[in-house]
């Protein structure tokens, strides 16, 4: 007989959420280069999710609101039931199962329902006050304040998270930037079918195969001049809508490629894209 943790997971329409509101890293991820994670709301919603997964103690009362080691990883000798945001990486198939938390494990975790054989099965496993701590979570990441490019810290390895360095100048600039102007956080990298359902270019900055660019959709429909301000504020003061032209630029010691895209024309006229490359 194949035991509920055998199998695949079932999956459905992802869970309404404004968008994803930070990467997850716990303490041993310095190591290697990344900044641990601060506590906050969105790791009980994780939590609480990944317990109704069966991959974590069912304890609301216990839990605190770090993203531990244990949790990332699992607990050591503590089998499946103890196997934390890993194990559900590697029951969903995704690999490396790191236990860090990029795009790829949050739609995951908001789409994803609990198998058969545990407790609630068929439910969505991130129920109600899950989508209400994350969401909490991503409220606050919005008042986040919009950093220099003197302050931007860049790490170049290729992949998630950081996507040749591209990924760390639009979560520390760009995306805090559009925040402040109150456009809410659209699509981010996607799997070249993902890329295909939505209808996206075949050399798209979005494609996940592409590992060292960047990509972000702001959705709005009176975007102009949140994508002129953007351009001004990075110095392409002669952006203009309707163009695909690109642009370089400097940021945390290193230069970039982007572009900023907006207009009908184009096919843009509901969303701001922006796209960053190494130049």
């Amino acid at each position: 007989m194949i035991e509920w943790f055998e199998r695949p997971y079932e999956g459905g329409k992802m869970i309404d959420l404004p968008g994803f509101p930070r990467q997850m890293f716990p303490p041993d991820a310095a190591e290697q280069g990344h900044v641990p994670s601060n506590n906050g709301p969105d790791v009980i919603g994780y939590k609480r999710t990944v317990a109704r997964l069966g991959r974590w103690e069912w304890d609301p009362e216990g839990w605190d609101d770090g993203y531990s080691d244990a949790f990332a990883h699992g607990k050591s000798g503590g089998g499946v039931r103890e196997s934390g945001m890993a194990g559900v990486q590697g029951q969903a198939g995704i690999s490396p199962a790191t236990g860090w938390i990029g795009e790829q494990t949050f739609n995951l975790l908001r789409s994803v329902k609990i198998p058969e054989g545990l407790p609630h099965s068929g439910e969505y496993a991130m129920d109600g006050v899950a989508r209400k701590l994350i969401l909490d979570a991503w409220e606050k990441s919005q008042l986040k304040h919009v950093v220099s490019f003197k302050d931007v810290h860049v790490t170049p390895s290729p992949g998630n998270p950081h996507w040749g360095g591209s990924n760390d100048v639009m979560e520390q600039y760009v995306e805090p930037f559009m925040a402040k102007r109150g456009l809410p956080l659209g699509s981010g990298k996607r799997t070249p079918a993902e890329n295909a359902a939505v209808g996206g270019s075949e050399t798209s900055d979005h494609l996940t195969t592409h590992t060292t660019t960047a990509a972000r959709d702001f959705p709005t429909f009176t975007g102009e001049d949140d994508a002129r301000a953007l351009a001004s504020s990075i110095g392409f003061a002669s952006w203009q809508p309707n163009s695909f032209t690109g642009f370089t630029f400097s940021a945390g010691g290193q230069t970039w490629r982007a572009q900023i895209l907006w207009g009908s024309a184009i096919h843009h006229a509901d969303h701001v894209h922006v796209g960053i490359s190494p130049a």
